[in-house]
């Protein structure tokens, strides 16, 4: 164990990177964790990821997240879900609620580590929804990126491209490039409100979208900002530099603003 803990943490070039595992209800999840040593910039974000097959598509995009906050001066923090990736648990008993309690969990890693910064919610694709329900009413400021804030109408989408995919046939539990799009997540979106606990919300929410495809406008309280590009599957590093971009100056400018 003493040649993990060495090997975990790295400090350099007025950065520290640790990598390390945090209990969330019966399951050692997984996180990365990006911060400004010393911290200039007093604030983290915790980096919700999707679910399904897009965490492991868009988990470059998560880090990149993370360590564009780090590199303002503040720190990020990068995890992957319950059942995905190098997490345990079980993915197909994931419901959206347990997505948020492992958020959760994640934030008060984060808060242990580095005590000297606010740390905040972020998110991306379905993992915005989950930051939405995982923040309700706190934090200052709610920092999404490819935000898919109805989860029922995009698993929706999801079963429909798996039936295409499998020429049409019913599956009571469709696959979707290999992940098992089960009754319990789809029970589980299916009864959310994020609208409810996005308009809760008491802080500042930005939404950092490109500009293809285009798609229907998200909710007036969110500030949307469009950048140039189109979002693709599978998301490559190439295509996503303005998100980050956009993502890291506006978390940087809304805490000096506050």
């Amino acid at each position: 164990m003493q040649e993990w803990a060495s090997a975990s943490t790295w400090t350099g070039d007025g950065l520290r990177r640790e990598v390390t595992f945090f209990p969330s209800g019966r399951d050692e999840i997984y996180a990365s964790l990006y911060a400004a040593e010393p911290p200039r910039l007093p604030v983290g974000v915790v980096v919700c990821p999707s679910w399904g097959h897009d965490v492991m598509e868009q988990l470059e995009l998560t880090h990149r997240l993370a360590h564009a906050i780090a590199a303002r001066g503040g720190a990020g923090l990068a995890y992957h879900p319950p059942g995905h990736a190098d997490s345990g648990g079980r993915f197909e008993e994931a419901t959206f609620e347990r997505l948020a309690e492992a958020a959760r969990d994640a934030l008060a890693l984060a808060v242990s580590s580095v005590p000297e910064v606010a740390w905040e919610f972020g998110g991306v694709d379905l993992g915005a929804a989950v930051a939405v329900l995982a923040a309700a009413r706190n934090g200052r400021i709610l920092p999404l990126v490819e935000p898919a804030l109805d989860p029922a109408a995009h698993l929706g989408v999801l079963e429909r491209a798996a039936r295409r995919a499998a020429l049409g046939r019913v599956d009571p539990e469709p696959t979707v490039f290999g992940y098992p799009l089960t009754r319990r997540i789809r029970s589980s979106a299916a009864a959310l409100d994020v609208a409810g606990a996005l308009e809760s919300f008491g802080g500042r929410v930005a939404a950092f979208r490109h500009r293809l495809p285009e798609r229907p406008p998200l909710p007036e309280r969110v500030e949307t900002h469009v950048v140039p590009g189109e979002w693709r599957r599978p998301v490559h590093a190439t295509n996503v530099e303005a998100l980050v971009t956009g993502f890291g100056h506006w978390v940087a400018a809304a805490v000096a603003a506050a």
